[in-house]
């Protein structure tokens, strides 16, 4: 029965030691994701750029230049252009801002993650240690109550059945009669 015992407390210690060294590789794993989820983004902020300026240029296109909507002919294309120069220099300065913003928040991120990854590694091999002391002292002293166990001396008699006394027989004598 105690070696049972033990050999169930050392699975159930191998199991949560497995479960400890799986929690220390939790941050690797988040800054795999953030690596993944940072790439997807900028591929979509590239995509939606492109799509923009090939907005503004189907637009452009699309306007005639030679029958200009502005009164005075002469500055007309000039001025199209100009309107068309300063939409395409908007664009580009607000995905800028957006590509900044975002290479802050993902680098924020990044460096939150680097600076708790190493408090959460001390917190689980304080937690495993912990475990451990925990598990040996239980062994030890499951060791010292099958010492003890076996050490006890029952004080049964010879002619008496194991686990009976006088007063159980008395009682059985009088329910058989």
């Amino acid at each position: 029965m105690f070696e049972l015992q033990r050999q169930s407390i050392k699975q159930g210690h191998q199991f949560m030691q497995q479960s400890m060294d799986a929690q220390k590789q939790l941050p690797r794993v988040m800054e795999d994701a953030i690596d993944s989820s940072r790439s997807v983004q900028q591929t979509g902020l590239t995509a939606s750029r492109s799509l923009a300026k090939g907005m503004v240029e189907m637009m452009q296109a699309s306007i005639p230049s030679e029958q200009p909507y502005i009164d005075d002919e002469t500055d007309a294309e000039e001025r199209q252009h100009a309107a068309f120069e300063s939409l395409h220099q908007a664009l580009d300065d607000q995905f800028e801002a957006v590509e900044e913003i975002s290479d802050q928040s993902w680098e924020a991120l990044e460096s939150q993650l680097e600076e708790n990854t190493d408090a959460f590694v001390e917190f689980v091999d304080q937690s495993s240690s912990f475990t451990e002391e925990s598990v040996t002292a239980f062994v030890e002293s499951l060791e010292d109550v099958q010492s003890d166990v076996e050490e006890m001396e029952f004080g049964v008699e010879t002619g008496d059945p194991v686990g009976t006394t006088r007063m159980d027989t008395d009682v059985d004598d009088e329910e058989m009669a």
